[in-house]
């Protein structure tokens, strides 16, 4: 295939991205030729290479790579030479220190771009925290998620499920999230065919009747706005009719808008006058983002009125608001640092404090703000649907979240839990001190708030261990005669070689890894153990403490479940220290080879019972038998427990199952009865992924 064939892609590239970018004629020959060098460059490495549509796989990195270059000026050339070249590490013998030779401007992007094989979560995580870095890593990547779903229609309707719904919770997200609206609008609409296949068709019905239906009221309506808007004021007046959204209802009113775009701000508040002196006004529907603008930056002046029985929607921005209101961090410069800077600084926050939970629960827990409530103050604060008043604590400020005693909502004393409204005045009443507990995690709702509590606590328990763990050597340091001061010499030392905190070295010394004799030294003659007796001296005839568990808080940073011997309450469990965590086990478990040992019990509080352990997905090895899948749903049936995923055992004989228990006793229930069928070998548990 000749590069030649190529033509109209690499026009089309070079074309939009000269429009975006101030390009003399000596520079447009130098774009040209790397522009060459790059598809050459791709097109040799994926020759022979097909996609599942049977296309050359050439054409999925150029059209990458022509999408990229209508971003706009927040993209560069190297963005357009990643965007082309964005598989071949992944998918080519082509080597990262080849392409870093070859186009040296591009490599770390593509670096970031590149999947790190079977481990999605961490390509997630890897890929988001280059992004912090640099956005057009994020960019590249949503460019060639948005080529990807051209092609969804080919895989099977489980596989379009699931790649349709992770598209829609974290890059039409993210695209909300920094204001690119058209492009939002664009995912959700291209993606509401699979997730919501009924609807959307709905919608294309109505809407299509709607265009001949509503031809002649619209005529009418443009006729009224411009009678009411003379040449005093200058508008420019579009009726849009709107993408198919599965969130939003199929009503007439969310069939098509109008938007007004003023030159000013100033005159946009004068139009706002203008349409509901012309046009009754529906009460509580006027939203002021312009002097009040959501979080991701959008302006503009939102309002519903009454036509002839209709309800039409009203978008009214300055031309300047308008322009990024579609298109968000497009409309920017590259050099631009101002863009978004809350969310990417939550984003940030989240990847330094939470390591086990994944990207993908962020970005989908994380949603867009929807209600606007009062500070007593009279300061606007922007928060997502769902949100409550111990998630406007920690929007105003951490301290006052892990300090909130108690709430009040317009004037009422109410529970830090309840659910905030659109316009409502919330008071926190503080405490002196510190009051987060693990009962915030089940009364907040926000990410931002869940990350902060789940932050405080692990830290709360890390200065529990080093607290424990510096009691101990001072107990074994009396016992062999050493004074305070030598103990704390002796592990500051230890800390200073290693170049970890002293408080580090307290927790390791408390969770057994670090023996107590490479802080202590030697305490006793040769041929004896120095640690043993001293330790009985320190602690005469009392057992190490026996520490409680919670079943499966997979993202506890102290603690991880054994996902084979799959410990369930009433098993006896130890733990054996694993890094900085202790891996629980169920006592005889094959994997439980460890010699020292923590003695471990299950937490029989009644709110630990019921907690919601989230979705569950298990791997089952059984023994093909007739009537198998009856056999094993049977626990989730006298449960009436659904299961949201099924996939059948073939040559590996694992039978996996993905479903959400609701409460950590109904899970144990399911274990249990799932280890008395003779046909199951073993069972591996594991954190499932959230449906929408």
């Amino acid at each position: 295939m000749a590069t030649s064939t190529f033509a109209e892609e690499k026009d089309s590239i070079l074309s939009w991205y000269i429009l975006h970018h101030s390009v003399d004629d000596n520079e447009v020959q130098e774009l040209s030729d790397r522009l060459e060098r790059a598809v050459d460059t791709a097109e040799r490495l994926h020759t022979g290479v097909t996609r599942k549509t049977g296309e050359p796989y050439i054409y999925h990195p150029l059209r990458t790579a022509q999408e990229v270059s209508r971003f706009g000026r927040i993209v560069d050339w190297p963005s357009i030479e990643a965007a082309i070249l964005h598989d071949t590490v992944e998918d080519t013998d082509y080597t990262q220190e080849e392409l870093r030779r070859d186009f040296p401007e591009c490599a770390d992007l593509v670096e970031a771009l590149t999947k790190i094989k079977e481990d999605k979560g961490l390509t997630y995580r890897r890929l988001f925290e280059h992004a912090l870095k640099d956005i057009r890593v994020l960019l590249v990547k949503i460019a060639d998620r948005v080529d990807n779903l051209d092609t969804l229609h080919i895989f099977n309707r489980e596989k379009q499920i699931r790649i349709a719904g992770e598209s829609a919770s974290m890059y039409a997200n993210i695209c909300e999230r920094l204001c690119m609206m058209d492009l939002a609008s664009r995912l959700r609409e291209q993606l509401g065919e699979y997730l919501s296949p009924e609807k959307f068709h709905e919608f294309q019905d109505v809407q299509a009747k709607a265009k001949v239906e509503l031809e002649k009221p619209i005529g009418n309506l443009r006729t009224r706005l411009a009678e009411a808007f003379p040449g005093n004021l200058t508008v420019r007046i579009e009726v849009n009719w709107a993408r198919f959204d599965p969130d939003l209802p199929i009503k007439r009113e969310n069939l098509f808008s109008v938007r007004i775009i003023t030159e000013s701000r100033e005159a946009a508040y004068q139009a706002l006058g203008r349409v509901h002196l012309t046009f009754p006004s529906v009460p509580g529907s006027f939203r002021d983002n312009i002097s009040n603008p959501r979080e991701n930056g959008f302006r503009a002046l939102e309002t519903q009125v009454t036509y002839k029985g209709m309800i039409v929607r009203f978008t009214i921005s300055s031309r300047d608001d308008d322009r990024f209101n579609r298109l968000g961090l497009l409309s920017m410069d590259i050099e631009s640092a101002q863009f978004n800077s809350r969310y990417l600084k939550d984003l940030r926050e989240f990847l330094e404090a939470d390591e086990q939970t994944s990207i993908q629960d962020y970005l989908r827990f994380n949603q867009p703000d929807g209600i606007q409530v009062i500070t007593p103050k009279g300061l606007i604060i922007n928060l997502e649907e769902g949100a409550t008043a111990l998630d406007f604590a920690f929007a105003v400020h951490k301290e006052l979240g892990l300090r909130a005693a108690g709430t009040k909502v317009n004037d009422k004393t109410v529970h830090l839990s309840t659910p905030l409204n659109m316009n409502d005045r919330v008071e926190i009443i503080p405490s002196t001190r510190n009051v987060c507990t693990d009962n915030f995690l089940d009364w907040a709702h926000t990410r931002r708030a869940v990350t902060a509590i789940k932050k405080h606590l692990r830290q709360e328990e890390y200065h529990k261990a080093a607290a424990e763990g510096k009691k101990l050597l001072l107990g074994v340091g009396s016992a062999a005669n050493m004074d305070a001061w030598e103990v704390e010499t002796r592990a500051n030392t230890i800390a200073a070689q290693s170049g970890e905190k002293i408080e580090k070295i307290y927790q390791d010394v408390y969770l057994g890894n670090l023996p107590l004799e490479r802080v202590l030294g030697p305490l006793a003659k040769p041929g004896r153990n120095p640690v043993s007796a001293l330790l009985q001296k320190v602690i005469p005839g009392k057992p190490i403490p026996v520490r409680k568990v919670r079943r499966y808080d997979f993202e506890s940073k102290t603690r991880k479940f054994c996902q084979r011997c799959v410990p369930v309450s009433g098993d006896d469990i130890e733990g054996v220290p694993d890094g900085r965590r202790l891996l629980v086990h169920r006592k005889g478990c094959v994997l439980d080879t460890a010699e020292t040992k923590v003695p471990l019990q299950w937490d029989k509080q009644k709110k630990i019972e019921l907690r919601d352990p989230g979705p569950i997905k298990l791997n089952i090895w059984t023994t093909n038998v007739p009537g198998l899948l009856y056999h094993v749903v049977a626990p989730f049936r006298s449960l009436d427990i659904d299961l949201s995923s099924i996939t059948l055992p073939d040559e590996d004989d694992i039978l996996r199952l993905e479903f959400s228990p609701g409460t950590s006793r109904a899970l144990d229930r399911i274990l249990r009865d799932l280890r008395k069928m003779d046909f199951i070998h073993d069972i591996q548990i594991q954190p499932g992924t959230a449906k929408n």
